[in-house]
């Protein structure tokens, strides 16, 4: 009775609970923030590939340096469809409002030259430029921006051959084309107030790069002297500048290293004597991330300079003003070119990080295992056991202190590695250390719940209050992979799942050792899945589209293992009717929102009634999958551990893990957590991009907590007084019929 009363009110609670993130979102006006040219004037559009901020100096730029002082900038991330983005990409990009690149994936090619013709031009290999898209999975089409300003009226000169591929439109004309900067006259731009400007591309030699950058500081300030009434935009559109021909030769001393994705300069200047945006940094909605936007978000950019509405097809925001940047250019590019060595450390240490992890817990688990199997004494054991309760405590710990690091800002210092490392393993031993010495550190389940709460409170407020914590951290999100920048990224919320149905079944557990009835003990697990699903998918909060599903089917399988009540097929169908139901409600009423202000879940609803949904279904589910490749340890060691953890529920004894069964003695909601973190890693598999990632990173987070539950539970069981009976399969509690 009281299971089918309890399983009356889940849905009931869930749907309640869509209804209470939704109708905010229904309701809620657009950002307050200054957009960037909200309305039409003169506006120049200066890109060229490869500048960084840490190529800005006073004496190799003045103008660009003096610029930063008044002026709104932030780092500007140009990821596209590859990791290194080419010019072609970069400029494709822009004119196509989405992710685009050339479908030569083998080298960089150089900007094809545009035919000129009377006032406009053609640019060549065009069709096949925007046939390949087809095969990228981002629904591209090269000439939209055109189409869309030529829809609004709106004039546009394009200036070299970037700025060509900039201002095509779907036949690959440009209305009106100028080779050369200096032909861009003062009534040129009065008459047609806006121009996309292609600079070129910065060498790697540093010699003539250092070169390149003055060139380009001595364009911006004709430019500036020139047009003192138009806005000024400068954007580094790509990675880096076209390779060599293949089989071209090179000098030996010129040869460049392998270009490496980065961050790149993204500026925002209004008319000479004008105090808007004034000293500020950027952002826009399609990144909420202050002093950072993004090369999708120059199109809608350019709409909006123009006075024209952006069409559905862009998925970018325009820049916007973001707070007070420092009043001294020093300090700001300072800050800029730390959040480039930020990613920079993302990107060379993210990996490694979990490979290194998983690694070392596997060679002190069995080294330890191997001790404990073999005949010791007893004071040896009971501190073998006291040492692997506190390292998995530690392992279990390690993820959130990846992000408390966060706030010891060490990206600011010279060499990031030497502080970062050495303050994730002190933040980790403390919280080990606080897990293992408080009040609760009697219960078997007492230390494991303590680090879950501690993950679960350090991300969720987190992540409702902008996800700074995981801007760059090693488990985080990566402005230079581009796929978030903010809500929870899909390692980010594994590791918070994780940390949520570990909260859950200790918590429950407490309740059910106080005596509680079965439906109040089933209460705990109800709260806190709803909590999970509020913060992880509310459109602001984590806004995790696959989160709600997964996090609405573990918590299901949870509340009803607590209840004693065995998962039917039936009730799996249900589940997962009412995980979907769920997110469906909360994106359509993201979707009600203004679309400057949407997120994820509205993007997705207006894809599908823009009949693109399918292309981003299939290269998601094709991403999933890729992992099973990129990732070869994860794609056999997960399924591997997932089968080990079945069999072990079934009979721990024979599975070669007998400590199993005083730890279910001890925690017996432990089997129904093990099947709901499985069950939660399964969907978060089938409905995240990250793909196996996923269960591996909630397996992480997991497994060294039910080690440090183990490890307690059998030493306690050995210094027992009276002596225990041995160890066999019928002292652990097996789930209700």
């Amino acid at each position: 009775m009281v299971s089918t009363r309890l399983r009356r009110v889940l849905p009931a609670a869930l749907v309640a609970l869509t209804v209470a993130l939704g109708l905010p979102l229904a309701a809620a006006a657009g950002p307050a923030r200054v957009n960037a040219a909200s309305t039409p004037r003169p506006t120049v559009l200066l890109g060229v590939a490869g500048l960084r901020w840490a190529d800005i100096g006073p004496r190799t730029a003045p103008t660009l340096w003096g610029l930063v002082d008044q002026q709104a900038v932030a780092s500007l991330s140009v990821r596209s469809v590859r990791p290194i983005t080419c010019p072609v990409d970069g400029w494709l990009t822009v004119s196509a409002g989405r992710r685009a690149a050339d479908p030569v994936q083998s080298w960089c090619r150089p900007l094809p030259q545009p035919r000129i013709g009377g006032d406009g031009a053609t640019v060549p290999g065009w069709a096949a430029l925007r046939a390949g898209q087809q095969d990228l999975g981002y629904d591209a089409s090269p000439g939209l921006l055109a189409d869309a300003l030529a829809g609004g009226a709106a004039c546009a000169t394009a200036v070299g051959p970037g700025g060509a591929l900039a201002l095509a439109d779907e036949q690959g004309q440009v209305a009106r084309y100028l080779p050369d900067l200096r032909q861009l006259t003062g009534p040129m731009l009065r008459r047609c107030p806006l121009a996309v400007v292609d600079l070129g591309s910065l060498p790697v030699d540093p010699t003539q790069r250092r070169a390149a950058v003055r060139r380009l500081d001595t364009a911006v300030a004709e430019v500036r002297s020139s047009q003192p009434t138009a806005t000024l935009y400068v954007a580094g559109v790509a990675d880096t500048g076209p390779d060599p021909a293949p089989g071209q030769t090179r000098a030996e001393d010129l040869e460049p290293p392998a270009p490496a994705p980065g961050l790149r300069v993204a500026l925002w200047a209004g008319p000479v004597g004008a105090d808007r945006p004034g000293a500020a940094w950027m952002s826009s909605q399609s990144t909420r991330w202050t002093g950072l936007v993004q090369l999708l978000d120059v199109a809608p950019l350019l709409t909006a300079s123009a006075g024209v509405p952006a069409p559905d097809g862009f998925v970018g925001r325009p820049w916007q003003s973001d707070g007070t940047h420092p009043a001294a250019a020093a300090e700001t590019v300072s800050e800029l070119v730390g959040a480039e060595r930020a990613a920079q450390v993302f990107r060379v240490h993210s990996g490694p990080f979990f490979l290194l992890q998983g690694l070392i817990e596997l060679l002190v688990f069995g080294a330890a295992y191997a001790i404990l199997r073999s005949r010791q004494r007893p004071g040896t054991r009971r501190m073998v056991l006291r040492f692997v309760q506190l390292f998995a405590l530690a392992g279990a710990a390690l993820p959130v202190a990846s992000f408390l690091a966060n706030l010891f800002h060490w990206w600011r210092t010279p060499d990031p590695t030497l502080v970062l490392w050495p303050t994730i393993v002190v933040v980790t031993v403390a919280l080990a250390l606080l897990a293992a010495g408080g009040p609760w550190r009697r219960r078997v389940y007492g230390p494991p719940t303590v680090v879950a709460a501690v993950t679960v409170a350090v991300l969720g407020v987190d992540v409702l209050t902008g996800s700074v914590l995981q801007r760059s951290s090693l488990l985080g999100l990566s402005p230079l992979t581009a796929g978030r920048f903010y809500g929870f990224g899909n390692i980010a919320y594994a590791v918070f799942a994780a940390g949520c149905l570990v909260l859950a079944a200790g918590g429950a557990q407490a309740v059910a050792d106080h005596g509680a009835s079965r439906r109040l003990t089933a209460a705990v697990p109800v709260v806190v899945g709803i909590g999970a699903v509020a913060v992880g998918g509310a459109p602001f909060g984590g806004a995790d589209f696959g989160g709600v599903v997964a996090s609405i089917c573990g918590f299901s399988v949870l509340t009803l293992g607590v209840l004693g009540v065995r998962l039917s097929w039936q009730k799996a169908v249900l589940v997962a009717l009412l995980a979907v139901a769920s997110v469906a409600f909360i994106a359509w009423l993201d979707w009600l929102r203004p679309a400057e202000s949407r997120t994820h879940f509205g993007e997705f609803v207006q894809s599908v009634l823009d009949g693109t949904a399918g292309a981003t279904v299939l290269r998601k589910g094709s991403a999933a999958l890729g992992t099973l490749i990129i990732r070869p340890y994860y794609s056999w060691l997960v399924p591997l551990v997932s089968v080990y953890f079945v069999l072990a529920l079934r009979d721990p004894v024979r599975a070669r893990a007998a400590g199993l069964v005083p730890t279910l003695a001890a925690w017996p909601l432990l089997r129904p957590l093990v099947w709901a973190g499985l069950v939660t890693g399964f969907v978060g598999f089938a409905v995240n991009d990250s793909g196996i990632i996923v269960p591996g990173l909630l397996l992480t987070v997991a497994i060294p907590l039910v080690v440090a539950a183990m490890a307690l539970a059998v030493r306690q069981y050995a210094e027992a007084d009276p002596p225990p009976a041995p160890l066999s399969v019928s002292a652990a509690p097996r789930p209700a019929p």
